[in-house]
């Protein structure tokens, strides 16, 4: 007997994975295995499929590379997805089609493929050598502390309800070490696309990492086997929402459970006591390796391949044919992710989307039309206070002023300089101010330039300033606004840091967010900018999401910016790109003017996988015009930046 695992070349990573630890298991059993890509494999009579998962395969696959329906008949399907989603509705729909057996790796789904009239079987992960990166029982506390030198560690696709519940963490998983690994839910999780980390990269993340944090995706109970499992093997204690489904797993022997607004707490306490992670993870890898080894299940689908052999006939020759890898085997981890980056290359989303209708492209107009109308209204507002401050002055208006400093400005030798630009934000700037004053770890200045604010944001800077002298301030103002570009070349002018981080005067920067950036920047001297993942929080202060989680990719600006402007520059870098543009088309878009120039120039960001500020989501501020509409915005970025840009309107048929 033979059993031939076949993916297809696009298939998530992480199936690939399992299908090299389960050809090994069958291997030690003494049964034949191997890996395909693609088409089936020239059929014989002693063979047996495997699909991981089959809606996969299907999508994936051309069809005229389908199984026949004498190749289903042989074929066992391994799925791994959860009850009530679009793809395990998928996978029941496949297997009605005469195949040989089905396996799910969830008890929540062999109930949920039961119920549906398919006699699903439970196939158990567990311990197997291939996921195997060192026995915790082999360190001491002490010796992990001194090994493992990232404290908490998050993989998963990013989704709306895991942004959120991150955020919420962010406070909490502040003073420790921490890695997120957010993958794009745009397509296959696949090496080289999105965050998504090739096994080599993950078992070498896995041995330094002291807890998993699990969150789920959305509101389902799914406990998440493989993730879990393949911590458990690299010595990692986990910590997770409570789920349905994972028994034998104790809570609070082998891993802990707490409700979602506690994650944070919950990890925070079990990273500060080292003994008790270090139990935890011991005896979990201790079960798995004693109670649930993998080639318990593998045994069990070898019994049901060899019931297939005796009761199907055989496949006949010339049926199909495929492409075969070389033996795993004979393949590291390594070479499996480069074969698998190589298929991908090129995965790219196009933007604005499919033609619009006649009723979308009138709407698009009028939005358009309203936009130009209140930045003309605007410009009329700024040319009218220019005429009365001269009128009130007898003579030419200053562009700038210098309004005022703290006594420790002119003595400062600051490293970073973080620079504000300010319009009627009395409310909030305090509040930020706040922020950068609890900054640790940097020399830093603040310069904040006001940018002809009508309210009384100018007096509580003056405020703040009063009450800090200590922290070195220096304090612009345009006495006419003239908008957030030029605001924010005037603070870049009066800049004194080797860096420079640019903060909205009604956002926060976190203690440790401009040192973790900072330590981007020097590990990677090529990167230009250094950016996070920035904590949303609403009106009330309540997390709400993340946004800026994704790593640089220049592909994603084609839909889009996806990186806010609360980021760390090299103040030499973005001097020579030119600093912000000043083109009133591209009001509230210039930032991704920026980086679109970055892209365009073959320069680029270096991400920092750290929450390292926190974003107002408010209803107000320059966003209510900047999103008004989009056109004339995205017209004007085309012609800024061709190559990157070039065809995005071609291709929406515009």
């Amino acid at each position: 007997m033979r059993i031939r695992f076949v993916l297809a070349h696009q298939q998530n990573h992480f199936f690939v994975e399992l299908a090299l630890a389960l050809v090994d298991e069958f291997e030690q059993l003494g049964v034949h295995a191997d890996l395909t890509f693609g088409a089936y494999p020239e059929p014989a009579p002693e063979d047996v499929y495997v699909l991981l998962p089959p809606h996969e395969y299907v999508q994936l696959t051309p069809e005229e590379f389908l199984p026949s329906a004498s190749q289903r008949a042989r074929t066992i399907y391994l799925c791994g997805e959860q009850p009530g989603s679009w793809f395990f509705d998928q996978n029941v729909a496949h297997a009605r089609e005469g195949v040989g057996a089905v396996f799910d790796i969830n008890p929540q789904a062999v109930t949920g493929f039961r119920r549906k009239g398919i006699a699903a079987e439970e196939f158990p992960l567990g311990w197997t050598r291939t996921w195997s990166h060192g026995s915790p029982a082999d360190e001491t506390p002490e010796l992990a502390l001194e090994r493992r030198d990232l404290d908490v560690l998050h993989l998963g696709i990013s989704t709306p309800r895991r942004g959120k519940i991150l955020a919420g963490a962010a406070r909490h998983l502040d003073p420790h070490r921490t890695r997120l690994v957010l993958g794009d839910d745009t397509g296959t999780a696949q090496i080289g696309r999105g965050a998504y980390l090739g096994s080599h990269d993950k078992w070498q993340l896995m041995e330094r990492t002291r807890v998993l944090l699990n969150v789920h995706q959305d509101d389902r109970l799914y406990f998440e086997w493989l993730r879990v499992v393949q911590a458990i093997q690299c010595g990692v204690a986990v910590v997770s929402e409570p789920s349905v489904g994972h028994e034998p797993l104790v809570a609070g022997e082998h891993i802990l459970f707490g409700p979602e607004r506690s994650l944070g707490l919950l990890v925070d306490g079990l990273v500060r006591d080292e003994e008790r992670r270090h139990a935890l993870a011991v005896r979990a890898e201790e079960l798995l390796r004693e109670v649930r080894p993998m080639r318990n299940a593998v045994a069990r689908m070898a019994d049901v391949a060899t019931d297939l052999l005796a009761t199907t006939a055989p496949v006949r020759p010339g049926e199909q044919a495929g492409g075969l890898l070389k033996p795993p085997a004979a393949m590291t981890a390594a070479e499996i992710d480069e074969k698998v980056a190589e298929r991908n290359v090129g995965l790219a989303r196009d933007f604005p989307g499919p033609e619009s209708s006649e009723l979308e492209r009138f709407q698009a107009a009028a939005s358009q039309a309203l936009k130009d109308q209140r930045l003309a209204i605007d410009a009329l507002r700024r040319q009218l206070a220019q005429v009365t401050a001269r009128q009130g002055s007898n003579g030419e208006v200053p562009r700038v002023r210098r309004r005022r400093t703290t006594p420790s400005y002119a003595h400062a030798r600051p490293q970073v300089s973080v620079l504000i630009a300010l319009f009627n934000y009395e409310e909030h700037v305090s509040r930020a101010l706040d922020s950068v004053a609890r900054s640790i770890g940097v020399e830093l200045e603040i310069v904040v330039v006001d940018d002809g604010s009508t309210d009384g944001s100018a007096a509580a800077v003056d405020r703040w300033i009063e009450a800090n002298p200590a922290v070195p301030v220096l304090f612009l103002e345009h006495p006419v606004n003239r908008s957030l570009g030029p605001a924010r070349n005037t603070a870049l002018g009066a800049a004194r840091g080797e860096y420079v981080f640019i903060l909205d005067a009604d956002n926060e920067v976190k203690p440790r967010g401009i040192t973790r950036l900072i330590r981007t920047l020097e590990n990677d001297q090529d990167a230009v900018f250094a950016y996070g993942p920035l904590e949303q929080f609403d009106p009330q202060g309540e997390p709400v999401g993340l946004i800026s989680q994704f790593p640089w990719q220049p592909w994603r600006f084609r839909n889009g910016n996806y990186i806010d402007a609360m980021v760390l520059w090299r103040r030499s870098s973005i001097e020579e790109l030119g600093g912000y543009a000043t083109d009133l088309r591209l009001y509230g878009w210039e930032d991704y003017d920026l980086f679109c120039r970055v892209a365009e120039r073959g320069l680029y960001g270096a991400f920092t996988p750290e929450v390292v500020a926190r974003y107002r989501v408010s209803g107000i501020s320059m966003l209510q015009t900047t999103n008004l509409s989009t056109h004339t915005a995205i017209r004007t970025l085309v012609e800024r930046h061709p190559r990157l840009l070039g065809d995005v309107f071609a291709r929406a048929g515009r």
